[in-house]
């Protein structure tokens, strides 16, 4: 009899459903990024900057690098970008560190709102040359803007704190002057080691990026590598939406109301210190993301269109039909419960006992939250999220 609602209830869902929409897609060809160049920028950087941990001076020399080399493609006049820096304290994997984020801008042909391209600087371990390939993509991007009219304003972002906590994301997030249209953050784009989907949306608060963009990337991924991108599990999204936590730098700019998403052949964990590194794969993800950002800037705005339910193959759930029937699965074991309490009182059994048997089995649950609070209030653990 409890189950009765949730029958009717998965009726009114199955009428809820909506088709998803298509992905935007682009004529221009992408060959101008260079593979090679960006991959040979990939092995001087690594060379140069072999130790990167937020806040250090291997970062830092790398942040007046990037700086340097987005100065040197001209001002906004010819074609170039307006390069600035800020500097801000913030907790990483070191605890509390000044850190450093370079943004260059350049105009576009129109007033449209601009689109961003972020991509963080720091590693934790030395090395980590897949991860420094975010850096490396995001100069080559620059060289091809540089020389490219668009309607749109882009920003390149390099940020530092990638590597535990996201600050220098949230910083931007925090402190740019918006509004933007979407955001494509780039994280491990030549690892040699595949863990789909490559194309993650997810976000530090409700919601995560609109379909709409993720299928953008990820068909423009598709195109230009030949491989499906894979996409994210019903489980996946139903988790996150439930836990609404990444490890990704897409997360603050999606909690922000930035529909961002983050790019990245490992997935959304990342890839390993010591992880091979491909120039096949460099410019494969490269020229996907010149695509996807030749696509969103000939498009309409889809800034307004975050995700909030779960996607399957072909329609979307809405979230008030999740939450409608998550209540109708709840409502049978409440009044389950309820009938079993009056049969237990009327037969005289130890309820009160049992109860409080029953609730403290959720202590240990509940101090283990409360320590990891306190560790990440009281700056132990450097970069604790704000979500316990």
């Amino acid at each position: 009899m409890a189950l009765v609602p949730f029958v009717l209830v998965l009726a009114v869902a199955a009428f809820s459903l909506t088709p998803r929409p298509p992905a935007l897609t682009s004529t221009l060809a992408p060959d101008a990024f260079e593979g090679a160049q960006a991959f040979a920028e990939l092995q001087r950087l690594s060379t140069e900057f072999p130790d990167r941990r937020p806040g250090s001076p291997g970062d830092e020399a790398l942040a007046r690098y990037v700086a340097r080399t987005l100065e040197g493609l001209g001002g906004t006049v010819g074609g170039g970008f307006s390069v600035s820096t800020s500097h801000f304290d913030a907790q990483t994997i070191d605890g509390e560190r000044s850190l450093t984020n370079v943004v260059a801008q350049r105009p576009g042909s129109t007033g449209a709102t601009p689109i961003v391209i972020l991509a963080h600087r720091d590693a934790a371990a030395p090395g980590s040359q897949a991860e420094l390939s975010a850096t490396a993509a995001l100069l080559e991007l620059a060289r091809v803007f540089a020389a490219r009219e668009t309607q749109r304003k882009i920003l390149l972002v390099s940020t530092s704190g990638g590597s535990g906590g996201d600050a220098g994301a949230a910083e931007f997030a925090a402190n740019a002057h918006g509004p933007f249209d979407a955001a494509i953050v780039l994280g491990d784009l030549a690892g040699t080691s595949e863990h789909k989907p490559f194309v993650t949306p997810y976000s530090d608060g409700f919601g995560s990026a609109s379909d709409r963009l993720t299928r953008t990337v990820s068909g423009a991924i598709t195109v230009e590598m030949g491989a499906n991108p894979g996409a994210p599990s019903a489980i996946g999204q139903l988790a996150h939406l439930a836990f609404p936590l990444t490890v990704g730098e897409e997360g603050p700019l999606d909690a922000s109301g930035l529909p961002a998403v983050l790019v990245q052949a490992s997935g959304e964990r990342g890839p390993s210190a010591h992880e091979p590194v491909s120039q096949e794969r460099l410019e494969g993800f490269g020229r996907a993301v010149l695509s996807a950002v030749d696509a969103l800037d000939a498009a309409p705005d889809i800034s307004s269109n975050m995700q909030t339910g779960l996607v399957t193959q072909h329609k979307t759930i809405p979230a008030w039909t999740l939450r409608l029937l998550l209540l109708a699965l709840l409502l049978a074991p409440l009044l389950l419960a309820v009938d079993g309490l009056a049969r237990l009182r009327r037969r005289r059994a130890p309820v009160a006992r049992r109860l409080l048997w029953t609730l403290s089995c959720a202590l240990p649950f509940f101090f283990a939250a409360l320590f990891t609070f306190l560790l990440g209030w009281s700056g132990v653990i450097g970069a604790a999220p704000a979500e316990p």
